[in-house]
C-alpha cells in the first residue's frame, strides 16, 4: 500500500470516528438521563393507602388464653362463601362502606353498611363506630401498605384477633 493510499485510509477511519463517537456520546447521554431515577416519591399516608382501594379480609386468627393456656384457630377457614366476598370501601370523608360483595348471606341482608372511621393521632390505632348504635371497634394496625391491612383487635384476659385484608 502507498503511502497515499494509506494516508486515504487513516482519513476514513478518523472521519468515520468522528461521525461515531459523538452518536454514541449522544446515546450514552440519552440513557444515563433514561436512567437517573426520579426524585424519591414521598411516601403515601396511612389516609391515602387506606382510602387507595377496597379490602377484603383473607386471613381472620383468633387466640384465646383460657387458665393460662394459649389457643391459636384460623376462623377463616370456617367463613362461608357468602362472607368471603365482603369488603370495606374507606372514604376521605371518614366513612366506611361495609359492602356485603356479589354473593350474600341471606336475602334480608344489606348490600351495604356505613360506618365511621378514623386513626388515633399516631396513626397505630383504626377506629371504626357505628353512627346508629354508638359502639367502637378499636384495632391496633399491625401492618399498612399498598397492599395489606394487618389489624389486632385485643379483649380483656388476652385473647385476640388479627384480621388480614387484601388490596384490591
Amino acid at each position: 500500500m502507498s503511502l497515499a493510499g494509506a494516508y486515504q485510509s487513516l482519513y476514513h477511519i478518523f472521519f468515520y470516528w468522528m461521525k461515531t463517537i459523538p452518536l454514541f456520546g449522544a446515546l450514552a447521554l440519552g440513557l444515563a438521563l433514561v436512567a437517573c431515577k426520579k426524585e424519591d416519591e414521598k411516601p403515601k399516608s396511612k389516609t391515602e393507602l387506606l382510602t387507595a382501594k377496597n379490602w377484603r379480609i383473607t386471613a381472620d386468627k383468633r387466640t384465646s388464653v383460657t387458665n393460662g393456656q394459649t389457643t391459636t384457630t384460623d376462623a377463616y377457614a370456617s367463613y362461608p362463601d357468602c362472607t368471603k366476598d365482603d369488603f370495606y370501601k374507606y372514604s376521605t370523608e371518614y366513612k366506611v362502606d361495609m359492602n356485603a360483595g356479589a354473593t350474600k348471606c341471606s336475602a334480608t341482608q344489606a348490600q351495604s353498611t356505613v360506618a365511621n372511621w378514623n386513626f388515633s393521632s399516631d396513626e397505630t390505632r383504626l377506629v371504626i363506630t357505628d353512627p346508629r348504635s354508638g359502639l367502637s371497634i378499636n384495632s391496633e394496625v399491625l401492618e399498612l401498605s399498598a397492599t395489606t391491612l394487618r389489624l389486632k383487635n385485643t379483649q380483656s384476659g388476652g385473647s385476640s384477633q388479627e384480621l388480614t385484608f387484601a388490596a384490591f
